[in-house]
């Protein structure tokens, strides 16, 4: 009474699934389409937002990530890859900090952080060299690409004023005779110098002739400066 049948049995491979190689992004990068083969899978992990494949580098945060990507083919068998994403960080940028220069055609050379970034803005050239052309404010931006291909960037604020003039006074005549005498320049507290002279301008006559004194004020791109001639003349011969 012994019977028999047979069944046949299909063993179907999995299908051969690629998630694509693995990528680097900044953080500021935005949505990311992430793609695999075949198509109509679905994605997975951390700063995924969209199954289909959209990722977020700003949603996961700094770091390394590993996503899946699963796909099932007709014969209901599936398979997965994955691909590891990178998320790095902008750096840190530091254009210095907001200053008040003076309306001189002095170059000034701006240093930013980290070094090897690029300047932009008026009167300033991309290696940060500022010469003040006119009164008022300049916005200069500095920018930083580090070896990650990111990029930041920082703002410094320079105001440009007009510098205060020193003024030595009028140029004056004194006998040889004189002794010592107190010069006054202004603004006030300006140092003075030349034959003779104290930083302070007590001024002490010596030989008969002219003389040329020097006032400076400020300091830097403000430092101005003025002279003033000194007349000595002899006693007369009596």
């Amino acid at each position: 009474c012994l019977t028999d049948d047979n069944v046949d049995v299909t063993i179907n491979d999995l299908p051969v699934v690629n998630a694509g190689s693995d990528i680097s992004v900044c953080i500021d990068a935005g949505i990311q389409t992430i793609t695999g083969t075949p198509s109509g899978g679905t994605w997975s992990g951390t700063g995924v937002t969209n199954s289909s494949g959209e990722f977020d580098p700003a949603v996961a945060g700094v770091g390394v990530y590993t996503l899946y990507y699963s796909y099932t083919d007709l014969n209901t068998c599936d398979n997965v890859d994955s691909l590891v994403v990178t998320v790095n960080d902008l750096p840190v940028v530091n254009a210095g900090n907001d200053t008040t220069l003076c309306n001189q055609p002095i170059p000034i050379t701006l240093v930013g952080s980290p070094i090897g970034g690029v300047w932009s803005g008026n009167n300033v050239t991309s290696a940060g060299v500022f010469t003040p052309n006119g009164v008022g404010i300049s916005e200069l931006v500095y920018t930083y690409t580090d070896i990650n291909s990111c990029v930041n960037s920082d703002t410094m604020t320079i105001d440009v004023v007009d510098p205060t003039n020193a003024d030595a006074g009028p140029d004056f005549a004194v006998c040889v005779d004189t002794g010592s005498i107190q010069l006054t320049g202004t603004p006030a507290n300006g140092v003075w110098s030349g034959v003779g002279v104290t930083s302070t301008g007590l001024y002490t006559v010596t030989a008969a002739g002219v003389i040329t004194l020097n006032y400076s004020f400020g300091s830097g791109n403000c430092l101005t400066d003025d002279n003033v001639d000194v007349t000595i003349n002899d006693l007369p011969v009596v």
